[in-house]
């Protein structure tokens, strides 16, 4: 199991960051957070009250919001929606690889289905969410889409630090992000063949740096990482 505890959170939410090995001042516009959790502190902060567009950290929230409501992580999900994604809709893919798309690719099909894969319709998956930002105990935090998509999802860095705290309650979420890569297989609709989809962490910097035990990164998009420490 995952635990966030003796981790530090770092946490963007800027078009533009420059990171540096050694602690420093990042070189950022808007606002950020080097969190510890240990000692319960920021290290370093700018603007973390300032409400922001969080884009697909959004993605973190729909995970939490899906577990939360008790779903057969294995059922067949019926693949649907909008947005754009790996898997050709009309297909059935098990919840928990629609899941690993979603946090490990940042797939928006796949989390829009999710969505609307809910016991309660998308309506009662938005009731959810909140239900999971008012559990988290965050006070500026709004939920409106689960891909991260619509710019009305927004947060700060003070919430989205509580937040990735909370996450420790849900050690699938943090395993889940934390990969950096996978692959499901499926066949689509009217096919008899088979595809595998491989999926690939979105934040290149898995590749770069061990310490990274989860991430949620869509360049030039917000930024949330966990690194142990």
């Amino acid at each position: 199991m995952v635990t966030v505890k003796n981790f530090l959170l770092i946490l963007f939410l800027a078009p533009l960051l420059i990171y540096a090995k050694a602690p420093q001042k990042p070189v950022v516009s808007g606002a950020y957070g080097v969190f510890d959790i240990a000692n319960n502190e920021f290290n370093l902060e700018e603007n973390i009250s300032e409400v922001k567009s969080i884009a697909s950290i959004t993605k973190l929230f729909t995970a939490v919001t899906v577990l939360r409501s008790g779903v057969d992580m294995y059922e067949l999900v019926k693949v649907q929606g909008r947005s754009g994604g790996r898997f050709a809709r009309g297909s059935y893919i098990p919840r928990i690889d629609l899941f690993k798309a979603m946090l490990i690719s940042s797939d928006n099909l796949a989390a829009e289905s999710l969505a609307l894969a809910h016991p309660q319709g998308h309506l009662g998956f938005l009731e959810d969410a909140q239900r999971t930002i008012d559990h988290a105990g965050l006070n500026d935090t709004r939920i409106v889409d689960a891909t991260g998509l619509l710019a009305e999802n927004k947060s700060t860095v003070r919430d989205l630090s509580k937040f990735l705290v909370y996450l420790q309650n849900y050690p699938l979420v943090l395993t889940v992000a934390g990969e950096k890569e996978d692959q499901v297989i499926y066949t689509p609709p009217k096919s008899k063949k088979s595809i595998t989809v491989f999926l690939k962490n979105t934040n290149p910097s898995m590749w770069v740096y061990d310490t990274i035990v989860m991430s949620k990164l869509v360049l030039p998009m917000p930024l949330a990482v966990v690194l142990q420490c």
